[in-house]
């Protein structure tokens, strides 16, 4: 599981990430289905951060691109909000 905060404002996002070696290196990739234990981590992570008053942003939402803004290391126009919030050097 990857778990990002936000240092700007009261928001999270989380998502899982299938793991495997392949021909010796780490292959990470986006992991769609749950299983039960995810599923159960999840839930008591989501209980933590309401209580913190965080809110969850959805993988849909993190992946909106933020028209007119560029980073340091994205060029202008491909910045999507995941990018702004949280980091510019991991994708999800």
């Amino acid at each position: 599981m990857d778990l990002y905060v936000s240092a700007l404002t009261e928001v999270y996002f989380c998502c899982f990430r299938e793991t495997s070696i392949v021909d010796g290196k780490w292959i990470f990739s986006n992991e769609v289905i749950k299983m039960e234990e995810m599923v159960y981590v999840e839930s008591i992570l989501d209980g933590l951060m309401k209580r913190l008053n965080k809110k969850k942003l959805s993988h849909e939402l993190c992946n909106r691109i933020v028209p007119d803004v560029e980073t340091e290391l994205l060029p202008f126009g491909q910045a999507k909000l995941f990018n702004c919030l949280f980091t510019e050097l991991e994708t999800i």
